[in-house]
């Protein structure tokens, strides 16, 4: 995942805090691994060391044109430097407010102290994670860095003023929160892009108020952007009630409040049974999580019901373990990690999410993983609304990527992995795959296989479906976008007869939007057909619905290559907003216009029946 522009800095402690090298750039990933194989185990747990000394690391590169982070990594108890949690938070709560870098503390196996390590976390605006297993660490490091990926602001605050009430709403959930008079603070940390969150507030108000609208108050937004014009961004919005007549029948409570309010409830219920375990209280415990699990599986609400069913089977299980005694310090993690992640990571405050991601990793002995992750993505492709057809297209080119990975990336290499990232929206399916191989030219090798083969083989079945590829310098990533709008780019011969002698135009169809990300595949044919020395092309837009600066620049260099070669560029059926663009640019006169492929044929010499 680390690219050149990245800097990374390695730091290892156990009664002494030592830099093991950086800051590095993101190239550097071989002799970091080198770095890391030769770590040892040693002495005690100086963990505020390590840690003060990774946040001097990533402030000695603050810029804020950087996402800075901190991940503090320990399997054990802090027994040395500073202990107190209170002066740990307030170090780390520090250098988020002030520098913008946050922390995600991860703790392994069973011998740490798991209310640290989530104070650490809530403070610095980061995330906690239990690995219970090294099995469960490489997929969870991919999830940490495909959302730094997704970073598009940091410090994202809600300030909630209140209008009517002396007393500050209560907040529910686990967030960092501040309260002054009139006035609460909710802290989020970083802002993702496609990310909703909700925020469930209960207001209480003094007094009674007259019938009609309410203003309870106003909702204040703030964060630091990292991407486009960088800098503070701030929104400002009313909150508003209305106060109904006395004896007026309520309206049906808000689906989306209920399903907050249950999801709360699951972590009321893990927080209360956690505080009954401690105290030996098993069996109340248990009780707590069962009561919980049977509030969701009784809801009238079947959607409600299944979609909270994980949920469910967590707290069943969760309540045996209790019973049984199993592994008594791994229960008391689990409850402590998945109350906290349910808050903040898996959204117990979060709308059903407008894109979803995934990142994974297989290695070569693995193969087999590959059905799993599958049927995963197919689930989740369906629960989008996609088609049965573009189901079926996502299936292959993602199978398609991953094979391709091990066939030429890894080949019989011990130890070679394939690792990737899924995105999945309503409009589109995106596979990006990296494998660990050396890497090779992937365009120069397309044309290759194109010359022997007449085709370009797996990929060129790829694109024939309509996604869209791209590749990275080192030619050991690819990444395929499938948009659910399609986009296809078809040619063929096109006869007609000119003074009793029979031509032919070559007929380049394009279904779909003329953009940015598919003017690649639009330039490659008409380059093909240039190439290969044919001059007379005619392009149909008829089903294109928009064009970009980049389209039309495309369409700019085919009318270019066409004159050189002596012959004409034509354009087909193009759509009012695409006529008028061209007409904003001046550029219609430059092309040759025909309203239908008729139209074009009979100007060329014939009429097509």
């Amino acid at each position: 995942k680390l690219q050149s522009r990245d800097r990374v800095s390695l730091i290892a402690y156990d009664s002494q805090a030592k830099l093991i090298c950086g800051p590095l750039s993101g190239d550097n990933k071989d002799f970091i691994n080198r770095k890391i194989d030769i770590l040892e185990a040693q002495g005690c747990t100086n963990l505020s060391g390590g840690w003060m000394r990774g946040l001097r690391a990533v402030l000695e590169n603050h810029s804020k044109e950087f996402i800075s982070r901190v991940l503090l990594m320990t399997d054990g108890l802090a027994n040395e430097g500073i202990v107190q949690i209170e002066q740990l938070t307030m170090l780390g709560g520090e250098y988020w407010k002030k520098y913008g870098i946050s922390t995600t503390t991860l703790g392994f196996g069973e011998d740490f102290n798991e209310d640290h390590l989530l104070e650490i976390a809530k403070s610095s605006g980061g995330r906690f994670y239990y690995i219970q297993g090294p099995e469960k660490a490489l997929s969870i490091f991919m999830e940490e860095f495909g959302n730094l990926v997704r970073v598009i602001g940091q410090n994202l605050e809600i300030k909630l003023e209140n209008c009517l009430s002396s007393t500050s709403p209560q907040v529910y959930g686990e967030f960092q929160k501040a309260y002054s008079k009139n006035q609460t603070k909710i802290f989020f940390g970083d802002l993702l892009e496609e990310d909703k969150k909700q925020v469930l507030v209960k207001w209480k108000i003094d007094s009674p108020t007259p019938e009609g609208p309410l203003l309870l108050g106003s909702c204040e937004i703030t964060y630091d952007s990292v991407v486009g014009t960088i800098g503070p961004r701030a929104h400002t919005v009313e909150i508003e009630s209305f106060v109904l007549p006395k004896d007026t029948q309520l309206p049906k409570a808000n689906p989306e409040v209920i399903r907050e309010k249950l999801l709360y409830n699951i972590s009321e219920a893990k927080m209360s049974a956690l505080k009954l375990e401690e105290q030996g209280e098993f069996l109340e415990a248990a009780k707590i999580l069962e009561k919980a699990a049977k509030e969701i599986a009784s809801f009238p609400n079947p959607q409600l019901v299944k979609e909270l069913e994980p949920y469910q089977k967590e707290l069943v299980s969760l309540a045996q373990d209790i019973i049984t005694q199993r592994a008594k310090s791994r229960i008391r993690k689990t409850l402590r990690a998945s109350t906290y992640s349910q808050t903040l990571h898996l959204g117990t405050f979060q709308k059903k999410p407008s894109l979803y991601v995934d990142t994974f990793s297989i290695p070569q002995n693995q193969h087999e993983k590959i059905l799993d992750l599958i049927d995963k993505y197919q689930q989740v492709l369906i629960s989008f609304g996609h088609t049965k057809e573009f189901c079926q297209k996502a299936d292959f080119i993602f199978r398609e990527l991953v094979d391709n990975g091990f066939e030429h990336g890894c080949g019989k290499r011990p130890g070679a992995i394939v690792q990737g990232e899924v995105r999945i929206s309503k409009n589109y399916f995106k596979c990006t795959i990296q494998d660990s191989g050396a890497g090779f030219d992937f365009q120069s090798t397309l044309i290759e296989q194109k010359k022997k083969f007449g085709t370009r083989r797996g990929l060129g079945a790829i694109e024939k479906m309509g996604a869209i590829l791209s590749f990275n310098n080192n030619g050991n990533q690819v990444t395929a976008l499938l948009s659910n709008q399609g986009f296809m780019v078809t040619k063929e011969r096109q006869p007609y007869l000119c003074k009793g002698a029979i031509g032919e135009i070559w007929l380049v169809t394009v279904e779909g939007n003329l953009d940015s990300m598919t003017t690649v595949r639009f330039r490659e044919v008409i380059q093909d057909l240039l190439n290969e020395g044919e001059g007379l092309i005619a392009v149909d837009l008829s089903k294109v619905p928009y064009i970009s600066s980049s389209g039309i620049g495309a369409l700019l260099e085919g009318g270019e290559g066409c004159s050189n070669l002596g012959g004409k560029f034509f354009l087909i059926g193009p759509k009012k907003n695409v006529i008028h663009l061209l007409d904003i640019l001046g550029l219609i006169s430059y092309f040759h216009i025909f309203p239908s492929l008729e139209k074009l044929l009979q100007f060329l010499g014939k009429s097509r029946d």
